[in-house]
């Protein structure tokens, strides 16, 4: 896990509250936006007057490159090269039936999604992304140690596993949070065994957030992993509104044609190296600039 600012936590644990008290009126993405905006205000990214993009005393350009990408800040550059991470795919083995245990947690995370998507005003074919969920086999298996890993859903298969190292600590948010991949993944045919490392845990964190807004139920003193890249995300979502939901199902085109590919593409390699060398610093320049470039237009 990387270094998250003193602040970023902080902010994180006002996130949790305003998440588990909620709102009685089931709006699941106005809740996101919602906390997006107070995450932003709070950080102070939306301040014309502290911003030095809008005072037009900053210049800041990402130029996609061969190896990776140069970053020019007011005339100094820096080269930067995109690590590599590979990330085997799992391969399920001894696969059996879903216990009764497990069933009741997937019949009720099932649920929450339904509620989701019965809430949204962003999805379309509703029924047709019901009848895709309804339709998710449910299998036991064992395919990694890693106990914190409770489930993935395959699309190859179309089947949700358990994971039989972590049969204990199988949670309601476990099974929803891979329930939206199954959505994102029949809305707009996303295989992101396909795309970059970066680009796939950038995919995980807008998951977790959409899981968080559902409320779905853990265990005392467990937390969701990604849950400390919440406030990473939120000013990006700020700026974008409902149409940063609207990506993650549907596809990025409107982000790249608002923000530029090559810099949403950095800002998600950022996010991944976030704490690593010049990384606040560029994360903080992407969104400063971003603000300013919104507000212009």
């Amino acid at each position: 896990m990387k270094t998250i600012n003193k602040v970023l936590i902080v902010l994180l644990s006002m996130m949790i509250t305003l998440i588990t008290t909620g709102c009685s009126v089931k709006d699941y993405d106005g809740k996101i936006l919602k906390e997006a905006a107070t995450v932003t205000t709070e950080l102070g990214f939306d301040s014309k007057e502290e911003n030095p993009f809008a005072t037009g005393t900053r210049y800041f350009e990402v130029t996609k490159t061969e190896e990776g990408y140069l970053v020019d800040v007011n005339g100094t550059e820096k080269r930067i090269q995109v690590p590599e991470h590979h990330q085997a795919a799992y391969s399920p083995k001894e696969i059996a039936d879903v216990t009764a245990k497990h069933q009741k947690i997937v019949i009720s995370s099932k649920k929450l999604i339904y509620q989701y998507i019965d809430a949204s005003k962003i999805l379309k074919n509703k029924d047709d992304i019901k009848k895709y969920i309804d339709k998710i086999a449910v299998k036991e298996a064992y395919y990694t140690p890693d106990n914190n890993v409770g489930a993935f859903y395959s699309h190859a298969d179309n089947t949700l596993y358990i994971n039989k190292n972590a049969s204990d600590a199988v949670s309601e948010w476990m099974i929803t949070h891979e329930l939206v991949h199954a959505m994102d993944f029949f809305t707009h045919d996303m295989d992101i065994d396909k795309e970059t490392y970066a680009f796939n845990m950038f995919n995980e964190y807008i998951t977790d957030i959409i899981t968080a807004a559902m409320e779905p139920s853990l265990p005392n003193e467990v937390y969701s992993g990604y849950s400390f890249f919440y406030d990473l995300v939120y000013p990006y979502i700020n700026i974008m509104g409902e149409e940063a939901i609207e990506a993650y199902f549907y596809g990025y085109d409107k982000v790249y044609q608002k923000l530029g590919k090559n810099e949403f593409d950095f800002f998600v390699l950022v996010i991944e190296n976030y704490g690593l060398e010049n990384s606040i610093a560029y994360y903080n320049n992407l969104i400063l600039r971003w603000y300013a470039m919104i507000w212009r237009n």
